[in-house]
């Protein structure tokens, strides 16, 4: 009796320090107990955000027909836009200002490979519940973070004719735009050439001819009328008329978009068109234009030749 007494009673009368190891002890016990939880708990996580199981998050949120397209429009679409610029690590006045002169080339592709995911995931959830693509109005919610996509491709353009023009920026040919607003080119050390930057870009670059006409500059000129326009598959002037209208529409259109070519260029990159390769984009739009002038002006003279013929 007296023994268990005492043993209970030395229980009761343990050191602080004998305690403390004891708790301590206990504590690591349990930290171990929550590491290994934690490390099972993180490697469940990963699971869960494969590729399958974001399709079928997609699914379980957005089944079909769970709402009409006003609601996405004015509702989902905003909340779409918002988790995006979340994710990405951007505000409104970041993807609208947002400057990329200190991003590295690989940084700024990265960036838009990860804005394209996001315009991705909102073109699925629109198709799981509409069963259609997503047209360009309904794309509208997630308008912002297209302009910083296209933002996105012109600091990639921007970076490689900055690195070009380093490199090559000796070798290249310069260009610029004559008193008419065309293009031409010219050498190192002369100003403009009087030939055009078309003649200067190897005919395996912008495709082949688009010319149908079977005859020279001079055979129109000097060739029978009526004989050339059956060659060219024409009965009469009208046709012949309507050819040149069709040909002088096309070329005003081509105009267009080399005038908004260029102006974009000197907004995107301060600086007029100085280089071959500068115009590379609208290479094959450019030889196109330069041939039509050639097709009409043959077309024109054939006209003149028919109305003369006509006259006597």
């Amino acid at each position: 009796m007296n023994e268990i007494l005492t043993l209970t009673v030395s229980k009761l009368f343990v050191r602080p320090s004998e305690k403390s190891s004891s708790a301590m002890k206990d504590a690591t016990i349990a930290e171990k107990a929550n590491a290994t939880s934690g490390s099972e708990m993180i490697a469940e996580m990963k699971s869960k955000f494969t590729q399958e199981n974001v399709d079928k998050k997609i699914e379980d949120d957005y089944k079909p027909g769970c709402m009409d397209l006003e609601r996405w429009i004015s509702i989902e679409g905003p909340k779409r836009l918002e988790s995006s610029l979340k994710k990405l690590r951007l505000n409104m006045i970041g993807v609208k200002r947002k400057d990329f002169k200190t991003y590295t080339e690989d940084e700024i592709h990265q960036e838009k490979r990860n804005v394209k995911n996001e315009l991705k995931y909102y073109d699925s959830a629109f198709i799981k519940i509409f069963a259609r693509p997503p047209a360009r109005e309904d794309k509208e919610p997630m308008r912002p973070l297209y302009m910083y996509y296209q933002n996105l491709r012109k600091a990639i353009q921007k970076k490689a004719y900055a690195k070009g023009s380093s490199d090559n920026g000796k070798k290249s040919r310069p260009s610029s735009v004559d008193s008419s607003g065309g293009f031409s080119v010219g050498s190192v050390t002369s100003n403009i050439s009087g030939s055009s930057i078309g003649d200067a870009i190897p005919e395996s670059k912008v495709g082949v001819s688009t010319s149908k006409f079977p005859f020279t500059e001079e055979e129109a000129k000097k060739g029978p009328p009526l004989e050339l326009m059956a060659r060219m598959g024409m009965d009469n002037e009208r046709d012949l008329k309507k050819q040149i209208h069709d040909f002088m529409k096309e070329r005003k259109h081509l105009r267009k978009v080399l005038d908004m070519f260029q102006k974009d260029f000197l907004k995107t990159y301060n600086r007029k068109l100085r280089f071959t390769k500068d115009i590379s984009p609208v290479a094959s739009e450019f030889k196109r234009y330069k041939e039509l002038k050639k097709e009409i002006a043959k077309l024109e003279n054939i006209l003149t030749n028919l109305k003369k013929k006509s006259v006597k």
